[in-house]
């Protein structure tokens, strides 16, 4: 990894959390911005776990609560659930969820 790659990866990771950030807060403005891709390592996690993009999005909502302060607000100081995420992002749907989805082990190990 270069630093020139690490950059590139930190600048779409933090487009990304700021696209989620949005949504969360209803921010229209924000939320409608063109897509300008995502951080490679990202990128690389949704093709090798076949993520769509409500799933991706679903992980930038666990992540942004970890780095990104903002979110406890636009949480409502929760942790984020399911239930937040098929009401506030884009194109949600629930075989996000099936047995088979590739996040399904680890919202069954979430307690």
């Amino acid at each position: 990894m270069t630093p020139a790659w690490q950059k590139q990866n930190q600048a779409g990771l933090a487009a990304a959390l700021n696209r989620i950030h949005a949504v969360l807060r209803r921010d229209s403005g924000e939320a409608s911005l063109p897509k300008t891709g995502d951080a490679p390592a990202l990128e690389t996690v949704c093709a090798l776990f076949h993520l769509s993009p409500f799933e991706r999005d679903v992980l930038l909502l666990c992540a942004g609560m970890e780095l990104d302060s903002r979110f406890a607000e636009a949480c409502a100081g929760q942790p984020p659930t399911f239930a937040l995420a098929l009401a506030s992002l884009p194109e949600p749907h629930w075989s996000a969820l099936a047995p088979s989805g590739p996040l399904r082990p680890y919202f069954a190990d979430a307690r």
